[in-house]
């Protein structure tokens, strides 16, 4: 082997050969430096090291915490409408493109210069990598997935599927904020999170049908019920906020929340793929795709399984996406003579993608309107008030706008609310497209497969418009130029949903779209694939949240402008973060318009809300007032006569729950709702034993629809309802006109007692209907309870005059007593477990007298029960 003497060289070869080496190194160093398109505006100083404009990038990220908005910034650096940057080392610049016209136009016309891009498609390539967001418009395989997709955004598939999902999902949110503003004592509370919740809840149950059981919000909601019925305390002194606790999610949608959380790789990462690969080993990861895959398999079989046993065939008729999408296979499977295949990865990913797509943008939607919107209040006011008139049935009928209501409903200024929230949000920043061919933009050429990005945050659109020659725009972006309006420069970065609105001559508005700058939802054929169904989600949570609740601005040293990148930019996840709540006849107060981040106050609106407002000049005692002024020390309102102590805070919660939903479930009939909901409870503050016949109510109630807070419940149900009866037997000694409405109250009380715990209640407190706590209950059924009813009778009858005259006059007037007879109907399972009380005075010598009461109380169940049926047939027609 040749062996080199280095002594022997001389110092001229040394010399040369070192300077090859270097001119060599030089030489790749520069070849690898970033090589700007000529003519178009970028930093100088990326063009000088490897890694380009990435530095700037990161320092902007560590300083604000996100990226995409940056840039926009970039076309404000050098007021210039086209510009480029270095963000892929050893890669092509990306031209950056802020105008709209300009934009629109190749979004919209250009098709064939411009198609998606490879950024877009490895931003989802980690988790939904056969999506179609991962094809460009001429792959064939775009147009199967398209295929698979169509008509999930039709009129009909939305109203009659989506919506009610939606709706459903939304009164649960409104619930569980009810119940936060009676404790939150007038201190904001965590609402984004119960936000994201509650639009996972409403796409997943779109996706493929979500029970209560495995719903994040009423999961919350049902954790936050039994811990105030436990007697819990939300508040703690000296704190600004309220940090109610987080009851944790289903482990499907825990996983779905995982792997959205890690598409901000994607979006944000310069080389995404590498960075998926690298993320996708970690075991939490790992977990989170197996409980994916396994669910989503469960899911398609069991949407397999009922198609076939319902033996439909049309996707009109279908109840869920999946199986939309399942009727959608088997009919390409028909068409191609082959046997369909369910699991296969596209129907996973399209799947998925939907469920990524309605909730996470949606969520930093709503999010962000929430904090526009409370630094709105005439906006705000207006809203509502136009709420109040469109939907004036609802509103006398103290119920919820119902969903064809909100649906069909044309509210010009709620249109104009939802799209100023969308332009302003922005939740997407940038729209890509990569060149399909040599073309220019703005005059500046544009080599083929340059990729371009599109903000929808910068100039024209959210800032100041930058000035374009009309000269150098394309021929048909020329041709637009009367399409759209434009912003005015002095107001366009603030939130104003008039600028959407046309007012004709009679004063009479109109919702424009066409009066300015747009590209929320991109353009053309690859737009976005959800915008009907994003614009069905806000419209639903709007009309929801402003009938019930009202935002208010917050402590200004709550404030904080941070943002979060996930899917979209959304609001910073701060410890603590939410909105806050305080009532409007306590409120009063003029603090300037201020937001933390999702720190609100948030107070519910008595004249939008379900609950009716008691008539002036009296004030409700069960507005969150009352709840907040208990959870402070202050005392509640005295309770009248025979009291004058305060309400504890379990108590609170009971009546509390008592008006918002016991009431609405025992009636049925709008024509008595009142009574239920305002006359009963102004009764029991005037008289101590008729409030706790009305809080052992709702502590049965709590038991029906909590499980887990079945035995908890009962117990304090029961009690409740013996402290009544023992005032009950006080009052009975001296009948007056003045306490016959609080005797009649409590009798009213009393059956219902009666009939809820002669119910399958009582074999379900330990499961075993021979357990001791099940025969205790038959004994007071059977030996304690009819000859009190029965013994009613009498007692009421010199009452009978007075109450039928005064506030209960409307039920006197209900229904057809008289030609009712229970041994006449057919018996029904309930009637039938009702009268299992026989068995307790079997062999009593009183037994007739026992049989004449049962016969009373099965009347009387007979004739209540003719009102839910009578509601049940007025909502289905």
């Amino acid at each position: 082997m040749y062996n080199l003497d280095v002594n022997s060289m001389s110092w001229l070869e040394l010399t040369a050969g070192g300077l090859s080496i270097f001119l060599l190194l030089f030489y790749l160093y520069n070849l690898a430096l970033p090589k700007p398109i000529p003519g178009i505006p970028y930093n100088q100083s990326a063009t000088k090291r490897l890694l380009g404009d990435l530095p700037d990038l990161f320092k902007h990220q560590k300083q604000t915490g996100e990226q995409r908005r940056w840039f926009a910034l970039q076309n404000q650096k050098f007021n210039s409408p086209v510009c480029q940057v270095f963000i892929r080392p050893f890669g092509k610049p990306r031209v950056i493109l802020s105008d709209f016209r300009e934009a629109y136009d190749i979004l919209s016309k250009r098709l064939r210069e411009f198609d998606r891009s490879e950024r877009a498609r490895e931003a989802f390539a980690g988790i939904i990598p056969h999506q179609m967001l991962a094809y460009q418009t001429v792959d064939p395989k775009f147009k199967k997935h398209r295929e698979l997709m169509r008509d999930l955004m039709s009129p009909k598939f939305l109203n009659q599927v989506s919506a009610p999902e939606i709706y459903s999902k939304v009164n649960t949110l409104v619930r569980l904020w009810h119940e936060k503003c009676l404790h939150a004592a007038e201190l904001p509370f965590d609402g984004k999170r119960d936000i994201q919740r509650a639009t996972l809840d409403d796409v997943t149950a779109v996706s493929f049908g979500l029970d209560d059981d495995n719903s994040a919000t009423k999961r919350q909601l049902d954790d936050m019920l039994a811990r105030s019925t436990a007697g819990v305390t939300f508040t703690q002194p000296g704190k600004k906020i309220v940090d109610f606790p987080v009851h944790p999610l289903a482990k499907e949608l825990d996983a779905t929340l995982t792997i959205v959380e890690s598409s901000a790789v994607g979006l944000s990462s310069p080389i995404p793929r590498w960075h998926y690969w690298i993320l996708y080993k970690l075991p939490y990861l790992k977990k989170a795709a197996r409980v994916r895959e396994e669910w989503t398999r469960r899911e398609i079989d069991k949407a397999v399984e009922t198609i076939s046993k319902d033996g439909t065939k049309h996707t009109l008729a279908t109840r869920s996406v999946l199986e939309f999408m399942v009727l959608r296979e088997e009919a390409a499977a028909r068409k191609a003579e082959r046997p369909p295949r369910f699991h296969r990865r596209r129907i996973y990913d399209e799947l998925f993608g939907f469920i990524i797509a309605g909730h996470d943008t949606t969520a930093a939607t709503l999010s962000w309107g929430v904090r526009y919107i409370a630094d709105a209040p005439l906006a705000q006011e207006k809203l509502r008030s136009l709420l109040q008139n469109v939907f004036s049935a609802a509103l006398a009928e103290h119920r919820q706008p119902t969903t064809d209501e909100i649906i069909s409903a044309s509210i010009p200024y709620l249109d104009a609310v939802i799209e100023e929230i969308l332009r302003l949000s922005a939740v997407l920043p940038i729209v890509s497209r990569v060149a399909m061919v040599d073309t220019t933009i703005l005059g500046h050429v544009i080599p083929k497969g340059t990729s371009v990005f599109f903000t929808l945050n910068g100039p024209r659109l959210m800032k100041t418009a930058i000035t374009v020659p009309e000269a150098i725009r394309s021929e048909s972006s020329q041709g637009t130029k009367s399409r759209y309006g434009e912003w005015r420069a002095e107001d366009v970065e603030q939130f104003i949903p008039e600028r959407w609105i046309d007012v004709d001559d009679k004063g009479v508005e109109t919702f424009n779209a066409m009066k300015g700058p747009f590209l929320t939802f991109g353009s053309g054929p690859r737009g976005c694939f959800g915008r009907r169904l994003a614009y069905l989600q806000l419209r639903i949570f709007w009309v929801l949240l402003m009938w019930n609740f009202e935002f208010l601005p917050v402590d200004s040293e709550l404030r904080s402008q941070d943002v979060v990148e996930h899917v979209g930019v959304e609001p910073h996840r701060l410890d603590p973060y939410g909105y806050g709540a305080v009532n409007n006849e306590t409120s009063g107060t003029e603090a300037t318009p201020q937001v933390k981040e999702w720190l609100l106050h948030l107070q519910e609106t008595p004249s939008q809300r379900s609950i009716p407002p008691l008539p002036a000049p009296v004030q409700s005692p069960l507005g969150v007032s009352v709840s907040q002024s208990g959870t402070t020390g202050t005392p509640a309102p005295a309770l009248g006569h025979a009291t004058s102590q305060a309400l504890e805070l379990n108590q609170l919660h009971l009546l509390h729950h008592w008006k918002i939903h016991t009431s609405v479930d025992l009636c049925r009939c709008s024509k008595t709702l009142y009574i239920w909901q305002e006359a009963l409870p102004q009764v029991g503050f005037q008289y101590q034993f008729v409030l706790h016949a009305l809080l052992g109510l709702a502590a049965l109630h709590i038991a029906y629809t909590s499980p887990t807070e079945r035995a908890r419940s009962w117990l304090v149900g029961m009690y409740h309802h013996n402290e009544a009866l023992t005032g009950f037997r006080r009052e009975l000694s001296f009948i007056t006109e003045e306490n016959s409405e609080a005797l009649f109250t409590w009798s009213l009380c009393n059956v219902l007692y009666v009939f809820t715990t002669s119910n399958p209640l009582y074999q379900g407190i330990d499961g075993r209907p021979t357990s001791s706590t099940s025969v205790q209950k038959e004994k007071l059924l059977g030996s304690e309870w009819i000859p009190m009813i029965r013994g009613l009778r009498a007692v009421l009858e010199p009452t009978h005059n007075y109450f039928r005259s005064g506030s209960m006059k409307a039920i006197m007037n209900l229904g057809n007593w008289d030609e009712l007879d229970p041994a006449q109907e057919s018996q029904s399972p309930e009637d039938a477990n009702f009268c299992r009380a026989r068995e307790s005075w079997r062999d009593s010598d009183r037994a007739e007298v026992y049989e004449e009461a049962l016969q009373v109380l099965r009347k009387c169940r007979l004739y209540s029960y003719q009102f839910r049926e009578m509601d049940s047939e007025t909502r289905s027609n």
